[in-house]
């Protein structure tokens, strides 16, 4: 339909089109997005592990899912997709809506690592088996081309877990997931707009266009907000689309462009992830600790220890990432073993740079410090502990009940005091003559208790229980 206007004849000319229209839709639903959870205090509490100081409102995913599914919908109606597109279009429509609902739940409450994986498989599964989106082979590398039916699908069933999930580890400081993200899907993008594949390129502009969008607010130091594991996994999920779409277009027969070698430039372009969540295993295992235990030893928050900013951090590993796409590429013809060799050896020094540099002594403000171990003296004393985020919210909040109840408790025991001096009879002045004048009290003064008996011992202190129309029964001290 849009074909007649003319305007949109050219492909080329259609997909910053849709880029600009996710963009527009987004921008818009943020702020209703930022308005509802800080309405309803749906706020990411900082912890231990936390790279902010406030409380940010998160489901930044559920803004990015509207402004992707509703320009992906509306330009496919009117660009008359064939029947084997609609029903992609409806496939990715219907998995990333599972996927949005399981990190809904995950960033509100809690849910169960089991849960989650039975999600991602479901979702995953639909998109293997209905519209055969799967890797085939790995061109050579490990000396595997072809492999069975059953094995292609359970492999890629496979690395869509982990491409999800190594995604989802990495949105741990401001603007890098998302970044990631773009940065992938350009690239994806513009291979599929060369060979001629319209719905894989307007599926990849949307999702630039949506990420743009929530960068914005991502960054901001006002009305800031996070994609939370509703955006992770949902971006993680259509990055190992993209990946997988990228071999199986690079093996048509009839396509403009390809790359002798696609698996091992998917792997640089998806690097990042792949090489902190490998890292970040090992190191767990080694420490005798589940794979899946939190912690703050990412890269991203290297960089951070080291005084890095999180644009300055994120810069910094999305300039590592382009290095090595571009270094991949330029030995691409060479044999793919060594290609992955290389890229994997390249990456790793590319990523881990910030090691080098000695990690400061203050942290930046808002980022919590990362504890670092060191051997001391038997008479040493211990080093001090910086308190974590979360426990200081707890002893403020802690103190000023305190004060409360002591406020409280001060104000009952002087109106117990005042009420029972109104209750106790004044006695004759001169019914304990020998007190007053013990005491050198005047007799013009008011009467005074005495401080001692006739036989010169202290007296003994008042005691007993008293009872007040106000308060409960309450011992006199």
């Amino acid at each position: 339909m849009l074909h007649n206007l003319g305007l949109l004849s050219e492909t080329y000319f259609l997909v910053p089109i849709v880029a600009i229209t996710a963009w527009a839709i987004s921008i818009r639903i943020f702020p209703v997005i930022i308005y509802v959870v800080q309405k309803k205090n749906l706020m990411d509490d900082p912890g231990e592990r936390s790279s902010h100081s406030q409380k940010t409102p998160t489901l930044g995913g559920v803004g990015m899912f509207l402004a992707f599914c509703i320009t992906l919908m509306l330009f496919g109606i009117f660009l008359e997709f064939s029947n084997a597109d609609l029903i992609k279009l409806i496939s990715i429509v219907a998995t990333t809506t599972i996927l949005l609902f399981l990190g809904i739940k995950d960033d509100l409450i809690v849910l169960a690592p089991k849960k989650k994986f039975m999600g991602q498989i479901f979702s995953a599964g639909i998109v293997i088996l209905l519209t055969d989106i799967r890797i085939t082979g790995f061109g050579g590398m490990l000396g595997v081309w072809e492999m069975p039916y059953w094995v292609s699908v359970l492999f890629s069933l496979f690395v869509f877990i982990v491409i999800i999930n190594a995604f989802n580890l990495t949105d741990g400081i401001d603007g890098l997931a998302g970044s990631l993200a773009t940065l992938a899907s350009l690239i994806f993008g513009v291979f599929f707009l060369v060979n001629g594949n319209l719905l894989l390129a307007v599926t990849s502009f949307a999702l630039i266009g949506a990420i743009l969008g929530f960068l914005v607010f991502n960054f901001a130091k006002r009305d800031k907000l996070f994609m939370g594991d509703s955006g992770s996994l949902f971006l993680g999920y259509l990055l190992a689309y993209q990946g997988m779409s990228f071999i199986m277009v690079n093996h048509k027969p009839f396509a403009a462009f390809t790359m002798p070698h696609a698996p091992t430039a998917l792997l640089a372009v998806l690097s990042y992830p792949i090489i902190d969540s490998l890292r970040v295993f090992t190191i767990r295992l080694i420490e005798n600790r589940s794979p899946f235990s939190p912690d703050r030893n990412h890269i991203h928050h290297r960089f951070i220890a080291r005084g890095f900013s999180h644009i300055q951090a994120t810069a910094a590993i999305i300039l590592s990432n382009i290095l090595l796409v571009a270094a991949i590429w330029l030995i691409n013809d060479w044999n793919p073993t060594l290609q992955l060799v290389i890229g994997f050896v390249l990456g790793s020094l590319l990523y881990k740079y910030p090691f080098l540099i000695p990690e400061r002594r203050e942290s930046a403000p808002g980022v919590a410090p990362i504890p670092v171990k060191r051997p001391q003296a038997a008479d040493a004393r211990p080093p001090t502990v910086t308190e974590p985020v979360a426990e200081r919210y707890t002893y403020s909040e802690t103190k000023e009940l305190q004060q409360k109840r002591t406020h409280v408790f001060t104000e009952a025991k002087r109106r117990f005091v005042v009420h029972r001096t109104r209750q106790e009879p004044e006695k004759p002045a001169d019914e304990y003559p020998d007190s007053r004048e013990r005491q050198g009290e005047s007799r013009a003064g008011g009467k005074v208790p005495a401080a001692a008996h006739e036989n010169g011992q202290p007296a003994p202190e008042r005691s007993g229980w008293a009872r007040s129309p106000d308060y409960p029964r309450r011992k006199t001290e």
